[in-house]
């Protein structure tokens, strides 16, 4: 899902850019 990963993206990019992007993102993919 783009809409939901951009926007979550943005937030947990400025947090932490790899772990959240990769835990989050495809983790919870």
């Amino acid at each position: 899902m783009p809409a939901a990963r951009t926007g979550r993206e943005r937030s947990s990019k400025t947090a932490v850019t790899n772990t959240a992007h990769t835990t989050g993102e495809f983790g919870t993919v």
